[in-house]
């Protein structure tokens, strides 16, 4: 994993600035808290997208392309849209959060590739907390 923060500032600065990691957990805290408010009932979908919009926020930027936001999205929805894939997509957050095992690399390679249609290496490496190295092997065919 890379710990070099100037390594992932680099690789992202034309996003403008990142929100830290305790901005990141408070905000997925209050998400989820209004969420589960009565006056605040969102859907599923609602919810999976605003979390991915905080994510963006913090592992790429605040400023990332609205269009390309949209495009992760889509990716997300048909990744999660068929029930083996709601499983698999539990892999995905194994990888987006540093836990991946060899039971999940073939469906965190699969994830990977999916994101590589929207993010370029560097991004990859910023959003999965990922070095070089690692990205590169999970896209290797």
């Amino acid at each position: 994993m890379p710990t070099d923060p100037a390594h992932r500032d680099r690789a992202i600065a034309d996003y403008g600035p990142r929100i830290s990691g305790e901005e990141y957990d408070r905000r997925v805290v209050a998400l989820h808290a209004h969420a589960d408010a009565p006056e605040g009932r969102r859907d599923a979908q609602a919810l999976r997208r605003a979390e991915l919009d905080i994510t963006i926020d913090h592992r790429l930027g605040v400023h990332f392309p609205a269009e390309r936001r949209e495009a992760l999205w889509r990716i997300q929805q048909t990744w999660t849209s068929h029930p083996l894939r709601s499983l698999l997509a539990s892999f995905g957050r194994d990888l987006l959060h540093g836990r991946l095992s060899g039971a999940s690399t073939i469906q965190a390679r699969m994830l990977v590739q999916r994101y590589a249609d929207v993010l370029n290496q560097e991004e990859l490496c910023a959003y999965f907390d990922l070095d070089a190295d690692e990205v590169r092997s999970l896209l290797d065919v």
